[in-house]
């Protein structure tokens, strides 16, 4: 556990370690080097889980609450909206969490164990180990190499964690509460009592600030994932070929660019050759 701040959670300070003994054996192998390989992708996992959840949280809000919600006049359309833009959110970070799963740490670990029957002597062993780390370090967009794709991922997970929590803890509970004000004066108004509503229950409850918000951190989101899969699309390793096509399998990012006027036709051959051939 990490040192706690004030209104720090388990997400905060929660951190996934590995220990050895100095004297072990095993520390020849698992040296200073790759047990931070090891940490640093526990701990993005671990963030990334944490994304994961905060979109879990808030879909479910909505869902528990989708009847009631479709009742608020004039919000049919700004709730869709909402709800397709975290579908997308969604997909991204589902695509990001089976990508490292899948390619980097299942594809990573079959390589790892064919070369460890290779394995001759100690130095061989070592060498293995530390070629495994520096792997999975580069293909989960860890490593320095990868550093500015990295921080467009930073970008893109802090954009859907925002998101999902304004949702949830400013629209969704404006959204409750103009649910119980209409509520009251329609009670009120079925029982002929207009004239002693609160005059407080006569004003919309919605943030619209929080609406606000939430279309800002979409099109920051939008942004960001463009610029993202732009630098994806100039990648020729076979592991970012899977990503780039886990991320945009139906080709729509692909067609909505045509359509703007940001891909020119010779350009969406060549990805169509290079989804091909991965």
């Amino acid at each position: 556990m990490l040192e706690a701040s004030p209104g720090d959670r388990g997400w905060e300070i929660f951190q996934l370690d590995y220990r050895l003994d100095d004297l072990s054996a095993l520390s020849t192998i698992f040296s200073e080097e790759v047990m931070i390989v090891f940490q640093k992708i526990n701990n993005f996992l671990w963030k990334l889980k944490r994304v994961e959840h905060g979109l879990s949280q808030s879909w479910g809000l909505g869902i528990a609450h989708f009847n009631e919600f479709a009742q608020i006049e004039g919000m049919k359309n700004r709730f869709h909206r909402f709800y397709l833009a975290h579908q997308e959110m969604a997909h991204f970070v589902n695509n990001i969490h089976n990508y490292i799963m899948v390619e980097v740490l299942e594809s990573s670990w079959k390589i790892y164990e064919d070369d460890l029957n290779t394995v001759k002597n100690l130095d061989d062993l070592i060498s293995v180990q530390i070629k495994y780390s520096k792997s999975i370090l580069h293909k989960a967009l860890l490593s320095e190499q990868e550093k500015d794709l990295n921080r467009l991922l930073k970008k893109l997970l802090n954009n859907v964690y925002t998101f999902a929590l304004i949702k949830e803890r400013y629209f969704f509970k404006s959204a409750l509460e103009e649910c119980d004000r209409q509520k009251r004066v329609e009670i009120a108004e079925a029982n002929g009592l207009h004239d002693e509503i609160d005059q407080a229950d006569l004003v919309s409850q919605i943030n619209h600030q929080s609406i606000e918000q939430l279309d800002k951190m979409h099109l920051e989101f939008t942004i960001n994932f463009k610029t993202f899969k732009d630098n994806m699309d100039n990648r020729e390793e076979t592991n970012f070929k899977y990503l780039r096509c886990r991320l945009d399998f139906n080709l729509y990012y692909q067609m909505k660019a045509l359509q703007e006027g940001g891909v020119e036709d010779g350009d969406q051959d060549m990805d169509d050759e290079d989804l091909n051939d991965s």
